[in-house]
């Protein structure tokens, strides 16, 4: 049988050597596999070195592919894009940006946390919660005591 995060794909059962390491897992035939470190990965089954993840991309430990990092979210073509002003990503996955929250906005592309929002009106943080006070002119009755 095949060690841990290994296995046989040439129909050899009895022969140690036709072990190989899983997608995610690197180490020679047969032998121990050892997971790809934290943003790298390994596509392939067989004795393939752990690859660093192209840049706006990242994984977690073990991984056969790599996703968007924070601050990062899926482009047609190229990949991975940063994240517009007034958006951010804070966890890594193939997934859009998340807007800031109304009345605040990030004030560079890439932001990777809700912190990176501002408010754009008053006083407060985004976490918190941004408030737009209209100014408003308090209009009083004629005075008719005469």
């Amino acid at each position: 049988s095949c060690p841990m995060n290994s296995g046989n794909t040439r129909g050899y059962n009895d022969v140690i050597e036709s072990c190989m390491c899983t997608p995610g897992y690197h180490g020679p035939n047969g032998g121990v596999c050892t997971a790809c470190p934290e943003g790298t990965f390994k596509p392939m089954t067989g004795v393939n070195i752990c690859r660093q993840c192209p840049s706006g991309t990242s994984s977690s430990t073990g991984a056969a592919f790599c996703s968007c990092a924070e601050g990062y979210e899926p482009f047609p073509l190229t990949g991975c894009r940063a994240c517009d002003e007034g958006f951010y990503k804070d966890f890594i996955m193939n997934a859009t940006c998340v807007p800031c929250p109304l009345y605040s906005t990030s004030s560079s592309s890439g932001s990777v946390s809700l912190s990176n929002c501002t408010c754009t009106f008053s006083s407060g943080s985004a976490i918190q919660g941004c408030y737009a006070f209209e100014s408003t002119t308090s209009v009083r009755e004629p005075d008719n005591s005469e």
